[in-house]
């Protein structure tokens, strides 16, 4: 009799649940968001996409597939990788590239790469660069790296072979991201000691090939394509964030934006009114979060940079982006402590960061301010603007 009521109670439990288990997939296999594009800024690699899943960095140096319904899944690395960040995912090589604490007995930590097929490790992790890498930027051909305590930037090719010193400079150390990017066969990068955007050719003989390239202090930039208004000639731009004092006050930078000679783009001077330090690119869109606007009426604003608007500021989506539909049927509003946009197709990812967030309920009318927010991570649909958001372990 008991068997029998045992069987009984796990089958009623079972179709309890029935309707989480039946429930639509967030994002039908079908429709899943493709590669980055051109210009998509890493921001860190906290998100990444291999086209049939999404992955996250649980905020505690371990990355995670999320199910169907953008929640937390299996774990991509087993115990033997320790401390995992800044991962970049090469489609054609089915590879993984990433910074670790450790890795088996490496206890230096380093940048490292794997086989990586259906949200699967195969085979051993290799190491690459052995100590700890500050930043690094890679091509279909090359990676360009700078450690922590060494000066130099540094070229290698996908395996770690053929290392080649490209100058003597080094990328800081604190707030890493967005500071180093290859394009058409250039290494562009902030140099620590003046602030300066330099590039220098991947294919340098030597390490005095570096020159400087934009000579305005800024912490990070990015690199896109934009039609000028009169011409509608479509030239290339670098919007940056400016430089402010030091990176304890990055939370007071403003943007601007220069043209490929270094010379001020006058049409889009009203960047320097918007006060931001969270920025990427995508698809002729620029996003950005403003930090001067009020904490409790935020704003995600987005620029089209080659589009029809021709550069008028536009708030992304169907209006203010300030209120997200969650899946729990809540209304949230997020606070302005949000950050490391990273957009996919049809996707704008980003990390909650601070420990507050604000909601809604419609039930009762009311807002209220909650704590203990964490650093969850935000997935928003770019064209109905609903947000899902994926609850970390802490």
């Amino acid at each position: 009799m008991k068997r029998y009521m045992l069987v009984a109670l796990l089958l009623l439990a079972a179709f309890c649940n029935l309707p989480n288990v039946l429930a639509e997939p967030v994002i039908p296999p079908d429709e899943f968001p493709i590669f980055n594009s051109e210009w998509n800024l890493n921001n860190c690699g906290h998100f990444f996409t291999d086209g049939e899943c999404f992955f996250v960095n649980g905020g505690d140096g371990k990355f995670y597939r999320l199910d169907d319904q953008l929640q937390l899944g299996q774990e991509v690395f087993d115990s033997n990788v320790r401390g995992a960040d800044r991962v970049s995912y090469l489609e054609a090589e089915h590879r993984l590239y990433f910074i670790a604490d450790r890795v088996g007995k490496n206890k230096d930590g380093g940048l490292y790469r794997v086989q990586f097929r259906d949200g699967v490790i195969i085979g051993d992790v290799e190491c690459l660069v052995k100590g700890t890498v500050v930043n690094y930027a890679i091509d279909e051909k090359y990676i360009c790296y700078c450690k922590d305590g060494y000066n130099g930037i540094y070229r290698i090719e996908h395996d770690g072979s053929n290392k080649f010193k490209l100058s003597n400079h080094t990328i800081q150390t604190k707030n890493p991201a967005v500071r180093m990017h290859l394009e058409n066969g250039v290494l562009y990068y902030i140099n620590n000691k003046d602030h300066c955007l330099w590039s220098v050719p991947v294919e340098a003989e030597d390490e005095n090939q570096a020159t400087m390239f934009i000579e305005r202090p800024m912490h990070y930039f990015i690199m896109a394509p934009y039609k000028r208004k009169e011409s509608q000639e479509t030239e290339k731009i670098i919007i940056y964030v400016e430089y402010a004092e030091n990176t304890t006050k990055l939370d007071k930078a403003h943007l601007a934006v220069v043209d490929w000679n270094g010379e001020r783009v006058k049409e889009l001077d009203y960047l320097r009114d918007i006060q931001s330090r969270y920025i990427n690119y995508y698809h002729g869109v620029l996003y950005y979060i403003d930090s001067s606007l009020d904490p409790q009426v935020p704003k995600w604003i987005r620029l089209d940079t080659e589009g029809e608007s021709g550069g008028a500021i536009d708030v992304a989506g169907q209006g203010d982006l300030k209120a997200f539909k969650a899946s729990d049927g809540l209304h949230w509003e997020f606070n302005s402590r949000v950050g490391y946009i990273h957009v996919f197709d049809g996707w704008i990812v980003m990390n909650e960061l601070g420990d507050t967030f604000r909601f809604y309920n419609p039930r009762t009318g009311r807002s209220d301010v909650t704590g203990g927010a964490g650093t969850d991570i935000w997935f928003v649909n770019t064209q109905t603007m609903t947000s899902y958001r994926c609850r970390l372990k802490h």
